[in-house]
C-alpha cells in the first residue's frame, strides 16, 4: 500500500460488487486520497448505481464489520494484512432501511396507480353511460371510433368532467352530440355518421345540417353532405361522402356526387349560416338535397338498400351541427308523420341494442341457457363491426305446440331474429349464446344428440352466390377478422345459394338441395357418431360431416350472410325433436340404400299427372316402366272438359343433385296414331304439343305435376327436356328451340347426362352425344317423362346405365 505520509499516491483500484434485490453489478473504483473515508466511497457507489439502473435504491452498505461511514478505507484495508496490491475487492449491499423505504414508495405508487386506475374508469363509466343517454335520442353523430382530426362534444361547453345529471338540468347539453368539429386534419378529408342507420322501411326520412362555421380551405369542395351505405369504411384512401357508392350535395362547388371524384352540375354552392337538408325517399327510390328549405331537385335515383346520413369536410376548425329530427322547421309538413314514427323507430332500435349489448342481457341469456336450455343469438358476439350491419330482435312463443317442439319457457323473449341491413356483400355472422358440448353419460348411451334450427324468414340479392350459410362453428371462432363466413376457421356449413357444404375453406362441395326463404333448416349434431347432418323442412339432406373430432372442444350455432334485408330466425329443439330427426335421417339412408342397391332409381308414383276429369290411363307397370295406353279411364269426362289435362308425366323417386350423373329413357313401344275420333286433344291450340308426343328430361322440386293450366309438360316450367316428336329442346316455356335432327324410333334409347358442376345438360341417342343442350341446371332435379294424353307408348326408365358408363362418361357422384 501506498504510504499515507506522502502528498500523493498512485491509484488504487476497489472491486466494488454490489448486490440488491433488483439487480447485482460490479464498479471498479480508482482510489486517489488516501484519506478517502467509506462514506465517500458508498457516495461514489451510489452516484454510478444510479447513472446506470432506474431501480431506485436509498442507501448501500458495507458488508464487512468496522466499516463506519468516517473510517479511512486504508486503514480497514491495512488491517487485514492486504499489502502491496494494485486492486481490493469490496462487497456492498443495500441496507434494510433503504429495502424498507423502498416497499413503502412501492406501495404508496401502487395506491396512486390504482387511484388513477379508478379515476381513469369512471370517466370512461360516465362517458359511456352519456353516450348512451345522448344516443337514445336518436339525433347525433356517432359517438365512437370517428376520426382523430374530429371533435363530437358530449356537452355543449365540451366539459366532459361534468357531473352526473347536470345534462338534464341544463337545456343546453340536451343537444350533446349533435355538433362535430374538425381539429385539424391538414385540409384532409375527415367523415363522420350519424348514429344509427336509415332503413328503406322508413318510406321516407328528413334530416338537416347547419354549417356553423366553415374556414377557408385548399379543397375546393369544402363540405359534402348526403348518405352512404352501412358498408361505408370511414378510413379508407377514398372516404367522402360521394366515394364508394355513397351520395353527396357538394358545398364548394353545389355539384353533387356518387361514387366518383367528379363534382356534376346540380344546385347552388352553400356556406357558413346555411341550413342544408337531404329527403332520402325509399318509396320512389330518389334523394333530393334543399338549401335553406328551397329543393335542388331530385339528384339521384338509386337509392334501394339501408343508407346512413354523413358529412365529409377538410377545413380545421369547421363546424357541422344535425338540427333536432322533429323540430327542424326546414321540414316539409307532409314529411312530419314518416318523421314521428321514424324517429320513434330509431329510438326504440337503438335502446334494444343498448340493450342487446349490456351485460344485464347477457345475464339473463345466462340464466334461461343455463336453467332452461334456451339458446338465443349473441349479438356481442356480432358488434366488432361499426356501424353495425345486424339488427337483433326478440319473438315469443306462446303456443303449447311451440313449447312442446322448442326448448323455450312459456312467454320466454328471447333474441332469436336476426337481420342484415346492408354489408355490402360482404359476410356478416351471428352465433348462439350457448356453446354445445359432449355429455359423458349420454355419449355412453348413444344418445347425445342437439339439434337447433333456422328458418329462412327473407331471403336478398346478392353478388355473392352463396349469400347464407348456416351450421357449426367452435366455440373460440373470432367474428373480428375478414373470413368470417360459416365454413371458414375450421367450421362447418350448409350453402344457400350453392347447395353444397364447406368446411375450413372457402369451396363448396356438392351436399344437398338449395335453400331460400320460408325454408326451414335444421342441424343435427351427434356426439357419439362426431358427425353433422342437416334438414331441410324435414328432409334429411344426408350426413354433411362425420369424423368430427373437434366437436369435443364445444361448438355453437352460426349463420352468416351477406345479402342486404336476409332476416333468419333460430330456435332450440328439444331432445325429443333431435331423437326423431336422427330417426328419420336413417330411414332416409335405409331407403335410399335399399333403392339404389337394387335398382338405382325407380319412378315415384307421388310425382305423376292426377287429372281427374281426364284420367287417361297411365300406369307404372312395374318400378321402372310406365305405359300410356291413350284410353280414358271409365266414366271421365274428357270431351267436354275445357280443363282436361294434355299431358301425363312421371318423376322418380330420387333427386339427382351432385357430381357428374347419367340415366336412360328406353322407347320399348311406341304407336303414332289416335285410337279413335273421339280420343282426339279438344283444343286446336294445343296441337303442337302433341306433335311433340314424348318429353324426356328432368324436372325440379317444385315442378307441379298437375298444373292448372296445363303446364305440367316436362320443358315447362322448372325443368329441361328433349322433345322426341321433333328433335327440339325446351326450358321454362311452351315454345322450343332447335336442338337436334335425329329422328326417334321404338327401341331406341335416350341417355340424360347431368353435369351439376358445370350445370350442364346433354341428351344421347343410343350412346351418341347429340351435344350440350342447356349449360343452367341446377339441382336437385329428378329423371322425368312426359307423354300426350292419346299417345300409346311403353317407356322404361334405366338408372343402372349409370354404373356400365362410369369410366366412358367420367360419371361421379
Amino acid at each position: 500500500l501506498a504510504t499515507r505520509n506522502k502528498s500523493r499516491m498512485h491509484p488504487v483500484l476497489l472491486r466494488t460488487e454490489i448486490n440488491t434485490e433488483l439487480v447485482d453489478d460490479c464498479f471498479i473504483i480508482p482510489i486517489r486520497d488516501q484519506n478517502a473515508s467509506f462514506e465517500w466511497l458508498l457516495s461514489e457507489v451510489s452516484r454510478r448505481y444510479h447513472e446506470w439502473h432506474p431501480f431506485k435504491v436509498y442507501e448501500f452498505e458495507i458488508n464487512r464489520s468496522g466499516c463506519d461511514n468516517d473510517t479511512n478505507i486504508f486503514d480497514v484495508l491495512n488491517a487485514t494484512h492486504i499489502k502491496n496490491s494494485k486492486q481490493l475487492s469490496l462487497k456492498i449491499v443495500e441496507s434494510e432501511k433503504s429495502k424498507l423505504l423502498r416497499r413503502e414508495d412501492e406501495e404508496k405508487e401502487e395506491q396512486l396507480r390504482l387511484e388513477r386506475l379508478r379515476i381513469e374508469q369512471e370517466k370512461r363509466e360516465k362517458r359511456r353511460k352519456r353516450i348512451a343517454e345522448i344516443e337514445r335520442r336518436g339525433n347525433c353523430w356517432e359517438l365512437v371510433d370517428y376520426s382523430q382530426f374530429l371533435n363530437v362534444p358530449l356537452y355543449n361547453n365540451n366539459d366532459d368532467d361534468k357531473e352526473d345529471g347536470a345534462a338534464d338540468d341544463d337545456d343546453d347539453d340536451a343537444d350533446g352530440g349533435r355538433i362535430v368539429e374538425n381539429t385539424g386534419s391538414l385540409d384532409q378529408w375527415c367523415s363522420i355518421r350519424f348514429v344509427t342507420a336509415v332503413l328503406p322501411s322508413f318510406n321516407q326520412f328528413f334530416f338537416s345540417l347547419r354549417i356553423v362555421t366553415l374556414p377557408a380551405t385548399t379543397n375546393t369542395w369544402k363540405v359534402c353532405v348526403g348518405a352512404v351505405p352501412i358498408e361505408f369504411n370511414i378510413k379508407a384512401d377514398r372516404h367522402w361522402v360521394g366515394a364508394q357508392h355513397s351520395w353527396s350535395y357538394i358545398g364548394g362547388t353545389g355539384g353533387k356526387c356518387y361514387n366518383s371524384g367528379k363534382s356534376v352540375s346540380y344546385g347552388e354552392s352553400y356556406k357558413d349560416k346555411d341550413v342544408v337538408s337531404v329527403l332520402l325517399n325509399f318509396e320512389s327510390g330518389n334523394i333530393e338535397f334543399f338549401k335553406n328549405g328551397k329543393s335542388q331537385g331530385v339528384a339521384f335515383q338509386n337509392l334501394k338498400h339501408a343508407v346512413i346520413p354523413a358529412v365529409s369536410f377538410t377545413a380545421k376548425g369547421c363546424q357541422l351541427e344535425i338540427l333536432d329530427l322533429l323540430e327542424d322547421k326546414y321540414m316539409p309538413a307532409k314529411l312530419r308523420p314518416f318523421m314521428l314514427k321514424n324517429v320513434e323507430i330509431i329510438r326504440n332500435d337503438i335502446k334494444q341494442r343498448q340493450f342487446y349489448l349490456s351485460d344485464s342481457f347477457e345475464a339473463e341469456q345466462n340464466e334461461l341457457w343455463h336453467k332452461h336450455g334456451v339458446n338465443s343469438l349473441y349479438p356481442r358476439f356480432s358488434s366488432h363491426h361499426n356501424p353495425p350491419s345486424l339488427a337483433f330482435s326478440s319473438s315469443s312463443n306462446n303456443k303449447a305446440k311451440n313449447q312442446e317442439q322448442l326448448q323455450q319457457p312459456p312467454d320466454a323473449q328471447v333474441c332469436n331474429i336476426v337481420v342484415n341491413n346492408g354489408s355490402g356483400d360482404k359476410w356478416r355472422i351471428s352465433r348462439s349464446f350457448g356453446g354445445y358440448y359432449p355429455q359423458a353419460a349420454a355419449v355412453a348411451a348413444e344418445q347425445d344428440l342437439v339439434a337447433f334450427e333456422f328458418v329462412i324468414l327473407s331471403d336478398g340479392k346478392s353478388s355473392n352466390t352463396w349469400r347464407i350459410c348456416l351450421g357449426v362453428v367452435p366455440v373460440d371462432f373470432d367474428g373480428a377478422v375478414d373470413k368470417i363466413w360459416v365454413g371458414a376457421q375450421h367450421s362447418w356449413s350448409y350453402i344457400a345459394g350453392t347447395g353444397g357444404k364447406c368446411f375450413n375453406s372457402a369451396q363448396s362441395n356438392s351436399y344437398g338441395e338449395r335453400y331460400t326463404a320460408n325454408d326451414r333448416i335444421s342441424v343435427l349434431i351427434d356426439f357419439k357418431q362426431l358427425s353433422i347432418e342437416f334438414f331441410k323442412n324435414n328432409e334429411s339432406q344426408g350426413i354433411a360431416f362425420d369424423n368430427c373430432e373437434a366437436l369435443k372442444a364445444g361448438v355453437c350455432a352460426a349463420v352468416s350472410m351477406t345479402a342486404a334485408d336476409a332476416r333468419i330466425k333460430f330456435s332450440s329443439l328439444s331432445r325429443q325433436i333431435a331423437l326423431n330427426l336422427k330417426q328419420i335421417g336413417i330411414t332416409h339412408r335405409q331407403i335410399l340404400h335399399e333403392i339404389v342397391s337394387k335398382y338405382g332409381n325407380i319412378w315415384d308414383g307421388n310425382k305423376k299427372t292426377s287429372n281427374k276429369h281426364n284420367q287417361r290411363m297411365f300406369n307404372v307397370v312395374d318400378t321402372l316402366c310406365v305405359e300410356n295406353t291413350g284410353v280414358a279411364a271409365p266414366g271421365s269426362d274428357s270431351k267436354n272438359n275445357k280443363n282436361a289435362s294434355i299431358w301425363n308425366t312421371i318423376g322418380s323417386l330420387l333427386p339427382y343433385q351432385t357430381g357428374r350423373r347419367y340415366f336412360e329413357i328406353v322407347l320399348v313401344d311406341l304407336s303414332d296414331a289416335p285410337l279413335n275420333a273421339s280420343q282426339k286433344l279438344l283444343k286446336s291450340n294445343n296441337a303442337v304439343h302433341t306433335k311433340w308426343k314424348i318429353c324426356v328430361g328432368v324436372v325440379s322440386k317444385s315442378f307441379n305435376f298437375n298444373h292448372s293450366k296445363n303446364k305440367h309438360f316436362v320443358g315447362g316450367p322448372s325443368s329441361w327436356a328433349l322433345i322426341l316428336g321433333n328433335g327440339q329442346k325446351c326450358h321454362n316455356s311452351t315454345k322450343s328451340a332447335a336442338y337436334t335432327s335425329e329422328s326417334f324410333a321404338k327401341n331406341d334409347r335416350i341417355g340424360v347426362l347431368m353435369d351439376f358442376d358445370n350445370a350442364s345438360l346433354e341428351f344421347f341417342k343410343n350412346d351418341k352425344p347429340m351435344g350440350e343442350a342447356f349449360n343452367n341446371l341446377c339441382g336437385p332435379v329428378y329423371a322425368a317423362v312426359s307423354v300426350a294424353c292419346n299417345y300409346r307408348c311403353v317407356l322404361k326408365f334405366d338408372p343402372s346405365a349409370e354404373d356400365t358408363k362410369t369410366e366412358h362418361l367420367f360419371l361421379f357422384k
